[in-house]
């Protein structure tokens, strides 16, 4: 059994550490996610590029590099669950229908709103500890998750689920 952080830089390099290696994968993962979206503005939504998912990882890069810290393949269980759960919702990639794509959403919006706790922590971490710079960077990713989980909401609410009502 892993010993448990006892401070807080301990618990930030954690939190850091895991989530530059869940936003590596999320960035692949958001990729399977738009090829398999139907509705193109979903699939426009759940673009790496558009989710600026790249930058995300870049930022983290650089906070491991202040930390003098490796990357790590390890991701937080949080994670795994939800990447799991997003996997099974790309499903059979030849079916694509607004039914699906409900899916697809839903497990992106559950993976950006898990993020955006997540930078919305660790920027409140760095300030603690007096890495202004680092909170700079996290408070970057966090305002681009809320933003893509205000474009998911506009989404769902304006074409998505108008669309699964009358179909």
């Amino acid at each position: 059994m892993k010993t448990p952080p006892i401070n807080l830089i301990d618990v930030f390099q954690e939190m850091v550490s895991a989530c530059y290696a869940s936003e590596k994968k999320y960035e692949k993962l958001f990729e399977q996610l738009s090829e398999n979206a139907a509705t193109d503005e979903l699939k426009s939504c759940l673009s790496p590029t558009r989710n600026e998912l790249a930058q995300h990882v870049d930022r983290l890069a650089q906070i491991l590099k202040w930390l003098k810290l490796r990357p790590s393949r390890i991701m937080s269980n949080t994670d795994e669950t939800l990447m799991a759960m997003a996997k099974e919702a790309c499903g059979y990639k030849k079916q694509q229908s607004p039914h699906k794509d409900v899916q697809i959403l839903q497990a992106a919006k559950l993976i950006t709103f898990h993020k955006i706790s997540l930078y919305g922590s660790m920027e409140k971490m760095a300030q603690a500890l007096k890495m202004e710079n680092a909170a700079t960077l996290l408070a970057q990713s966090a305002e681009d998750n809320r933003n893509a989980g205000a474009y998911f909401t506009q989404i769902e609410q304006n074409i998505l689920y108008p669309a699964v009502a009358n179909a």
